[in-house]
């Protein structure tokens, strides 16, 4: 699906979609579970905006991770 597509998806839209790619995987149960909750962190106690400029970004890992601990601070 193209990324403009699923940007224009609602939260529980987008977790379904994902949640059936993973169930395409041969992948556990338990992992599956946990991807499909901490995959969405950032947009459930951020915004939606926040996780897709994290999901996005040409450096997701180091954009993702900052945005994580920033918000952990802020909360704290």
């Amino acid at each position: 699906m193209d990324i403009n597509k699923m940007k224009a998806l609602s939260y529980d839209e987008l977790r379904a979609l994902y949640r059936n790619f993973l169930h395409s995987q041969n992948i556990s149960k338990l992992t599956i579970n946990t991807a499909y909750v901490d995959t969405f962190y950032l947009w459930r106690k951020g915004s939606k905006d926040l996780f897709w400029n994290a999901v996005t970004a040409t450096d997701f890992e180091n954009v993702a991770k900052e945005a994580l601990i920033l918000f952990c601070l802020k909360v704290l």
